[in-house]
């Protein structure tokens, strides 16, 4: 299958401007590719990066570092350098059409036990089609139905 998304020495860090402009590492050489109809999970402990990780894939966060490259129809957008109007990705529209990247974050948290097995059978048709997933997910059990690759953010933590 071919490599839909690829972080590459990506980080991030937070200027506190409140705070004397006082910079808060956040993530450091974040690198990982997801590949067409894989589910890559992001998970480790609370604080760790995962949201500002799924952040800057979408493209509303700016990485300081690194690039975020989207591969699809023949083209490649380094969302790392990219303009806002040429980033694309909302979850309805990524349920709805076939873009080549969803991005999930905690997409089961507050539903009950039907509706996560909707979500579960959603994710799964998607990679049935070649979607690549990114998610962000803390249920175990939907974890285990959805994840072909867990990616421990603990390791890109930056140290403060």
């Amino acid at each position: 299958m071919s490599t839909v998304l690829e972080l590459t020495a990506v980080a991030k860090t937070f200027t506190m401007h409140l705070q004397g402009g006082i910079r808060l590492p956040v993530v450091t050489g974040v690198a990982f590719a997801v590949r067409a109809g894989q589910c890559v999970v992001l998970a480790g402990r609370s604080g760790a990066g995962k949201s500002s990780i799924l952040k800057m894939i979408f493209g509303t966060y700016r990485c300081d570092a690194g690039s975020i490259r989207v591969h699809a129809d023949g083209r490649t957008v380094d969302v790392a350098q990219a303009e806002p109007r040429q980033i694309l990705v909302n979850i309805a529209r990524g349920f709805i059409s076939d873009l080549p990247l969803l991005l999930l974050d905690e997409p089961t948290a507050s539903l009950d036990a039907g509706n996560r097995a909707v979500v579960v059978d959603l994710v799964a048709e998607k990679k049935r089609r070649g979607t690549a997933v990114v998610a962000i997910v803390h249920d175990d059990d939907v974890r285990a139905a959805i994840a072909d690759t867990v990616i421990d953010v603990n390791r890109f933590t930056a140290a403060a």
